[in-house]
Order: structure tokens, then C-alpha cells, then sequence
């Protein structure tokens, strides 16, 4: 929490100060009509003096614009979280071979594991090279997947989390997603 108001109060600052910069550079620029100088009163040192406040005021401004977007781009996304549903072994062997591109994020009591396949493509081609993974670990035959895969496994299920980022749930094993 402490950490979230701090937040909040360093965004507050660089939005008060760019205000404050905007406005005091319109106040510069307007001088002479806001003051009641005369047209013909060029005093130098009051000229070369509002130029010298007039790029401060455009340098916080711009340095505080940069520092805010820097903070709202660091701001995390809420992860969605999904209910977890279990999977045979066989089903998820399924989801995998029908698919040319699936992702699938299974976790049991301490650890999680993301695997899938991945295929290639070229413009206006179908897609081709079809290899499968195990968190960053690659396979050309499936063979070679289905056995690494079964040491994650308990009971031959899986505690999915998420398939293609989407709640396991909704998915159907007949899917060709």
C-alpha cells in the first residue's frame, strides 16, 4: 500500500509541475498586456531574464512529461487469473496434436510449466515445421515431447491454469484453436 501512495504522490508532483510550467511560460509570453508595460519599453535585462525562466519552464515541463509517461508505462497490468481445471494426460496430448500454435501454462503444488507447439509461417503460405516445447526446450517428434511432458504430470492429469492466455474452462478438446 505504501508503495502504491507513494506512487500516486510522485505522478501528483509531475502533474503540478507541468501545470505550473505551462502557466507561467503563457504568463511570460503575455508580459507585456498582464504587466502594463508599454510597447515601447524593451528593457533587455528583463527580456533575456523572462527568456532564461521561459526555457526552464519548457525544460520541467518536457522532463516532467517523459518522468509521468515512464510511470504510467511501469504501472502492471492486473495478470488475469483463471480457476484451474484438470486435464487428462490424453486430453492435453490431444489439444497439442491438433494444433498448429497453442500455449498451455499447467502448475502443480510449487512449480509451473508452460509448453505447446509452435509452427512457422511464410506470407500467404500455410504453416509449416511444427515443433513442440516444454518451456524452452524444443521438440521436432512428439514422441520425444510426450515422454519429457509425462514428468511433469501427476496421476496423468494436469492443473491447467490457462490455454492461449484464456481461461481453460471454455476450452473443448474437439477446438481446433
Amino acid at each position: 500500500m505504501k508503495k502504491s501512495s507513494n506512487k500516486k504522490k510522485k505522478i501528483i508532483i509531475l502533474i503540478v509541475t507541468i501545470v505550473l510550467s505551462v502557466s507561467l511560460l503563457i504568463l511570460l509570453i503575455n508580459r507585456k498586456a498582464l504587466f502594463g508595460l508599454p510597447d515601447n519599453s524593451d528593457i533587455i535585462i528583463f527580456n533575456i531574464l523572462s527568456g532564461i525562466i521561459g526555457i526552464a519552464c519548457i525544460f520541467a515541463a518536457v522532463i516532467s512529461a517523459v518522468r509521468l509517461f515512464g510511470y504510467i508505462e511501469k504501472t502492471p497490468k492486473k495478470k488475469k487469473t483463471y480457476g484451474v481445471t484438470v486435464f487428462s494426460f490424453n486430453e492435453i496430448i490431444k489439444i497439442v496434436e491438433k494444433s498448429d500454435i497453442v500455449e498451455i501454462v499447467a502448475g502443480s503444488d510449487d512449480t509451473t510449466v508452460t509448453f505447446g507447439t509452435a509452427s512457422e509461417s511464410k506470407a500467404d503460405s500455410k504453416l509449416y515445421n511444427k515443433q513442440f516445447y516444454i518451456n524452452n526446450t524444443f521438440y521436432s517428434e512428439i514422441t520425444d515431447f510426450k515422454n519429457e511432458l509425462k514428468k511433469y504430470c501427476k496421476n496423468e492429469e494436469f492443473q491447467v491454469v490457462c490455454i492461449d492466455d484464456a481461461d481453460p474452462k471454455y476450452y473443448k478438446i474437439g477446438d481446433n484453436k
